[in-house]
């Protein structure tokens, strides 16, 4: 259709002109014909002008003033009084929508972000990583509001400046075998040691060596230990011998 359209303009034209048509006027002719093709449905509202970005599928609105969006639907005024919120949200970036007297309607935007739309980044958030502000070989990312680091291992805080291991002395686990290690201050801890063992980092076995004589047993009970001593021995360690045992003997 749009070769037929642009054929009779170019024999319009020629009769006009005669055998030689100004290669100005033809192409003017054929962009016109292609922004009617594509702006043909008229899909711009409120006297928006369309343009035709695509000869084939894209357009782009021109918006008149005190109105947005991407077909100028949306009305822009100043406003004075919010009433309620609105039935589509067409604010951006976590902004609140509310309705204004006259039927428009009014985008709060969230900490870091500008435009009627709130679509656009403020300056001061959009760079806050450019300056390096985590420590320590943290990396810096930006939020919705502000910045933030992830801190690597040993590190902790806002900006990654607070030393773990100078701060906390469990940092580097030093109670053994399943002990665990209670914080009394800054510079001292506490190891609570696990079944079986003892010591200042739970490294010693209770029962090892066998604290236990006469070939008994040793139990381990806590943070302490039990015997468990032949029929002839008795005692804390099965230390004494018996009095049936020493009169058979």
């Amino acid at each position: 259709m749009a070769s037929f359209v642009i054929l009779l303009i170019v024999v319009a034209l020629t009769s006009t002109y005669g055998k030689s048509v100004p290669s100005n006027l033809l192409k003017d002719a054929k962009s016109s014909i292609n922004t009617r093709e594509t702006c043909s449905t008229n899909p711009c509202s409120n006297g928006a002008t369309c343009v035709a970005v695509h000869p084939d599928s894209f357009i782009h609105c021109i918006c008149a003033p005190g109105f947005a969006g991407d077909f100028c639907d949306y009305p822009i005024t100043t406003p004075s009084v919010i009433n309620t919120q609105c039935p589509v949200n067409p604010c951006l970036n976590g902004a609140s929508c509310s309705i204004i007297p006259g039927g428009s309607f009014k985008c709060t935007c969230a900490i870091g972000f500008t435009g009627l739309l709130c679509e656009s980044r403020e300056h001061s958030i959009q760079n806050a990583c450019q300056s390096q502000p985590c420590q320590n070989s943290g990396i810096c990312y930006l939020t919705l509001t502000d910045f933030a680091c992830i801190c690597p291992t040993g590190y902790s805080g806002t900006r990654c400046d607070i030393n773990l291991a100078a701060t906390n002395p469990c940092f580097h686990s030093p109670c053994q075998n399943s002990g665990t290690c209670l914080v009394l201050d800054p510079f001292r801890y506490r190891c609570i040691c696990s079944n079986g063992f003892l010591g200042v980092r739970c490294e010693q076995r209770i029962c090892n060596p066998n604290p236990c004589l006469s070939g008994g047993i040793c139990l381990p009970h806590g943070n302490t230990f039990q015997c468990q001593c032949p029929s002839q021995y008795s005692g804390h360690y099965c230390e004494h011998l018996t009095k049936t045992a020493s009169l058979l003997a």
